[in-house]
């Protein structure tokens, strides 16, 4: 049986988060959703916590159990890569199932999050616009 990286609530979370990484991945944008992730991941599971459970606070940490944090974030990161990469494989629909959010504030172990509004890709004329001036202005060959 193949070594278990992630909790099972990680797990959860990582998979809706794939169909954004094969979006991102699709439009070379990348360096975004690594930021993002890791960001959002760490921030609800911060690595710390599973080297030292009842262990003192951060900023109370000596310099071997930082490096300790440091080594063991640099390989939770290397995981998350090779997760998504053996993952997007299995997944095709590209957006579906994903709620993107942003993270607004993170404070003592609890997060605010701020639901976006998903996108819709819609192909509109300027004329079709509720803009008043604006159809009526490329129509006439203005710029705009």
């Amino acid at each position: 049986m193949p070594v278990q990286y992630f909790s099972a609530e990680q797990c959860y979370w990582l998979d809706n988060q794939i169909d954004m990484y094969k979006y991102c991945d699709e439009h070379n944008d990348l360096v975004d959703f690594w930021t993002s992730l890791f960001e959002i991941f760490f921030t609800c599971w911060p690595e710390h916590e599973v080297l030292f459970p009842d262990g003192p606070a951060p900023q109370d940490f000596t310099e071997e159990q930082r490096q300790a944090v440091d080594k063991a974030v640099v390989t939770r990161k290397h995981r998350l890569h090779a997760w998504f990469h053996d993952q997007r494989t299995l997944h095709t629909d590209a957006l579906e199932g994903y709620v993107p959010f942003t993270i607004v504030s993170t404070h003592d172990h609890t997060m605010v999050l701020q639901v976006e509004e998903a996108f819709v890709n819609l192909d509109i004329a300027a004329n079709e616009l509720d803009v008043e001036g604006v159809g009526s202005d490329v129509e006439a060959g203005g710029s705009g």
